[in-house]
């Protein structure tokens, strides 16, 4: 059960529109969608969520070590029935230039395979978290 809570908040179907809400521990361990969840993919091979944004995020290093930064901003989005992010926000902040990197990587992520209800794909909405931590190293992205 513990497991379970680990990997998933909770996912709730209401009319045409599903919630899902990921823990830090799922986003960040690389940990892959339960089936029915919208999925990404890149060069036909399925990746987790967190492998997108961590190839698309620009951290604010100096910002991040010099205020000795260590938290996790959440950003909420809808992945719509054609699998394009829409309507990303900030659902809970950590510092402003955090916040603006965490968001602007999420919506680059590239469309998802939508959740499917009855065989139709629907809206899902989602909510996920994006570490910063002023302790870890500073690698470049390739």
């Amino acid at each position: 059960m513990a497991s379970i809570l680990q990997a998933v908040t909770r996912i709730t179907l209401l009319g045409s529109l599903g919630f899902v809400t990921a823990l830090p521990s799922a986003a960040q361990n690389n940990v892959p969608p339960p089936p029915g969840w919208p999925y990404l993919l890149s060069n036909g091979k399925q990746v987790t969520l967190s492998e997108a944004i961590q190839q698309r995020i620009v951290r604010p290093w100096q910002v991040i070590y010099d205020q000795h930064i260590d938290g996790w901003v959440f950003v909420s989005f809808t992945v719509m029935p054609d699998g394009v992010v829409k309507d990303a926000r900030i659902a809970e902040s950590l510092q402003y230039d955090c916040d603006v990197a965490a968001l602007l990587a999420v919506r680059k992520l590239p469309p998802f395979e939508p959740l499917a209800q009855a065989g139709k794909p629907v809206a899902t909405y989602m909510t996920v978290p994006v570490r910063f931590n002023w302790r870890a190293k500073h690698q470049p992205i390739k």
